[in-house]
């Protein structure tokens, strides 16, 4: 897949949906490529004299071989697949990843100071276990607990790796393709909060904030907001 950008006749959306088109592609190669393949009446309709039995030993030869190309470009695929999902719009994966938003219950629970804190980052590290594996309805449900609260604890609004991870799931990736849940400009709004309440104690956290509200206003056509949040992350 190429990257996503703008222009194209793709919706965010719908790009992050046609990585599943790449299945339809292999089949298409195989198919035009093993209809190229001579058969004996091909053969002899062009005045060749051929023997039959070493036509029939060579189709199969090349069929064969044919199929075997075709089965590596499949494993080819895959591979170059995962690669570009990973590299590119594997994008949640890669800043969830680093920094202080990656840190362990256990040290997040040493910053509370209250018994609602504590219970908000229990609810964050449920939303970020539901978001690694990929069910993303409950890490929006779960983060968003972490933020407002529910039913009697009143949540933490003002922790920073909160809203980025509702970012995150607003964000969306390859796997994460759901209209119902990938909202651009939620996302851009959640990474700014996050980036606010990193800046002053955790300033390069806020710069990946600001870093990825500018990709989610790339991604939903606002390029100007774009450079202007990229010159931000690098300020």
């Amino acid at each position: 897949m190429a990257r996503y950008y703008l222009g194209s006749n793709l919706s965010y959306i719908d790009y992050l949906q046609a990585n599943s088109l790449v299945l339809d592609l292999r089949w298409e190669i195989r198919d035009s490529t093993l209809n190229i393949i001579a058969n004996e009446n091909d053969l002899h309709n062009k005045n060749l004299k051929v023997i039959s039995g070493s036509i029939e030993q060579l189709e199969g030869s090349v069929t064969k071989g044919f199929s075997f190309v075709c089965a590596s470009i499949e494993s080819l695929q895959d591979d170059v697949r995962e690669l570009i999902a990973v590299c590119e719009w594997g994008f949640d994966r890669l800043i969830a990843s680093v920094g202080e938003v990656n840190a362990n219950l256990e040290k997040l629970i040493k910053i509370a100071i209250t018994p609602d804190q504590t219970w908000a980052f229990e609810q964050f590290e449920i939303a970020r276990d539901a978001h690694r594996k990929g069910f993303f309805d409950d890490a929006l449900e779960y983060v968003n607990r972490a933020i407002q609260g529910f039913g009697t604890y009143s949540g933490y609004r003002l922790e920073f790796r909160f809203h980025y991870l509702l970012g995150l799931i607003r964000l969306g990736s390859f796997r994460n393709y759901h209209p119902e849940i990938v909202d651009l400009g939620a996302a851009k709004e959640a990474f700014l909060r996050s980036a606010k309440y990193a800046e002053m104690d955790n300033p390069k956290d806020a710069a990946r904030a600001y870093c990825a509200a500018g990709h989610a206003s790339y991604a939903s056509g606002d390029v100007a907001e774009c450079v202007r949040l990229s010159q931000k992350a690098f300020e």
